[in-house]
């Protein structure tokens, strides 16, 4: 009775020092008074005397099959650059920033693959500056311009400004089992629901800083992005084939942003 209370410990011990032998790739032995175990991988063998008695461990097969579930948020900063922009107009990267915040992203990943698929919902601030030899404008018929500042001003400054409400769509293929390096590509989908044009000189001793409201400006784009994690640093780019402003609404130009993502 004595001998089969030790087996069925020993064989208890085993069941738990296999999966410990899954994480840590190690052989471990145990012994008790003339019985001896020994476990290696999924094997278990326990000898008392000269007899071996194997016994055989059986995996769950819904542990197998579980998916891992994350939920994480992120944010983003960098710089805007005009694609394609009008003889005239030039896009200044540093005076055009784009900040983003995936206030909640969910995260699947089946176990032990090394793919993620995510979906989020965030917010987004974007902006473009141009060169202080032009400025924005609008014209009588409400279509955005580009055009000079009046004679002898200073201090100069416009940009375009929109807010959006974005949903980030995305594949991340890793490349190691802690994630800190890996490629995410995807499309974001952008509801752009406000845009304003802010413009600002000095003109002698006075000071003049304008904002023109009701900008014909996109309401729905969708941009492309891809994310490259470099030793838990990400570095992102995102391409936006599609116009800030609406058709024959304002200049025509797209825009591809650069930056650190968290």
């Amino acid at each position: 009775m004595k001998k089969l209370f030790v087996l069925w410990a020993l064989a208890c011990f085993g069941v738990a020092a296999v999966h410990a032998a899954e994480v840590n790739d190690t052989t471990i032995m145990a012994q008790a008074q003339d019985t001896t175990l020994i476990t290696s991988g999924e094997k278990v063998v326990i000898v008392t005397g000269d007899k071996p008695y194997h016994v055989k461990v059986v995996k769950n097969k819904k542990d197998e099959e579980c998916k891992v579930h994350d939920f994480s948020t992120h944010v983003s900063v960098g710089v805007n650059i005009g694609l394609g922009t009008p003889d005239g107009m030039s896009v200044k990267p540093f005076k055009s920033w784009d900040l983003n915040w995936t206030v909640f992203q969910y995260d699947y990943s089946p176990k032990k693959a090394l793919q993620t698929y995510s979906a989020g919902v965030g917010i987004g601030w974007h902006n473009y500056g141009i060169g202080s030899g032009s400025m924005f404008s609008k014209d009588a018929d409400g279509v955005v311009v580009v055009g000079d500042y009046p004679a002898g001003v200073s201090s100069k400054y416009s940009r375009f400004h929109s807010f959006s409400i974005s949903v980030p769509l995305q594949f991340t293929q890793k490349f190691d089992r802690k994630g800190k390096y890996a490629l995410s590509v995807g499309p974001v989908i952008n509801f752009n629901v406000s845009g304003h044009l802010t413009t600002g000189y000095d003109q002698g001793d006075v000071e003049h800083n304008m904002t023109t409201k009701k900008i014909d400006y996109r309401p729905v784009t969708v941009d492309i992005r891809a994310i490259m994690k470099l030793d838990g640093i990400g570095i992102y780019a995102r391409y936006s084939p599609m116009t800030v402003f609406k058709k024959d609404r304002g200049p025509e130009f797209r825009s591809l942003s650069l930056g650190l993502y968290f």
